[in-house]
């Protein structure tokens, strides 16, 4: 086998056998072994070495493009993230708002039930003053029984007076008429 030099520029990852026809086909089953200061072929290997070979280049070809990639997607999914914290919070704060509100709603129900209970302890007090007096009437008017006993006989009294009375004018009418009729006629 001849020595191959490579290129000091040359990148590692994609040596190149020095060679003066570039036409001449590679084999696809060698593969290229680096030493410090040279590139040459080796013998043939199995094509499950060249496979996980290939796959090895591709990957660190491929791995920016994952970093990036998954730079990218871990970029997604923090403002995903983000985005979802904020919902969550701003929901939460609804929600405490609401109950917030319904507490308030609830304590001022609660003030005005007391005020009604206060003022309804006040006219318990306002009709219970009331039923002392309309007591203290019955026993005052117990006490005007007899004095309204007395006016209703004088009212009857009275009733039968103008009942006389009335009989008393109609016969002075009539003694009053023949009088008149007596000075009226001439003597005869």
């Amino acid at each position: 086998m001849d020595q191959m030099v490579s290129h000091p520029k040359r990148p590692r990852t994609q040596p190149k056998p020095t060679t003066t026809d570039q036409s001449f086909p590679q084999p696809s089953n060698y593969r290229w072994v680096h030493d410090q200061s040279r590139t040459f072929a080796a013998s043939p290997v199995h094509p499950h070495f060249l496979l996980e070979m290939a796959e090895k280049e591709q990957m660190t070809e491929k791995k920016p493009a994952m970093e990036k990639g998954q730079q990218h997607q871990e970029k997604m999914t923090d403002e995903l993230a983000d985005a979802l914290n904020d919902l969550f919070v701003n929901i939460s704060s609804m929600v405490k708002s609401e109950l917030q509100g319904s507490n308030n709603l609830l304590e001022l129900l609660e003030k005005m039930n007391l005020r009604v209970a206060e003022e309804y302890t006040g006219f318990g007090d306002v009709a219970s003053g009331l039923r002392v007096f309309v007591e203290q009437l019955k026993c005052k008017s117990g006490n005007f029984d007899e004095y309204i006993q007395q006016i209703d006989t004088i009212e009857q009294q009275v009733t039968e007076f103008e009942a006389v009375i009335s009989m008393l004018d109609k016969y002075v009418s009539l003694l009053e008429s023949k009088v008149q009729s007596v000075y009226s006629t001439p003597p005869m």
